[in-house]
């Protein structure tokens, strides 16, 4: 991060306020990120897709059951670092 900033607490606050967020991340800041955010909410760029570097997320919705679905195509992603 280019400087110190309480992320977590920013995000679980705009979590508890939005439904829609499910999952935040620190933004690796790059030249053209804005454009592809669906939605701006102050320091926040709203869209799909996450780092799966570093991330928070609220388990509940992760454990609903819609979830426990598996395919095939999910045993590439333990490769996924081999290109």
């Amino acid at each position: 991060m280019q400087r110190p900033v309480n992320w977590i607490e920013l995000s679980i606050q705009l979590m508890e306020s939005d439904s829609r967020i499910l999952v935040a991340n620190p933004n690796w800041w790059r030249p053209g990120i804005d454009s592809e955010a669906d939605e701006i909410v102050g320091d926040f760029f709203l869209g799909y897709g996450f780092s799966d570097q570093l991330f928070l997320c609220r388990r509940i919705d992760l454990k609903r059951s819609i979830y426990k679905y598996n395919t095939i195509a999910s045993l590439r992603y333990p490769l996924s670092h081999i290109s």
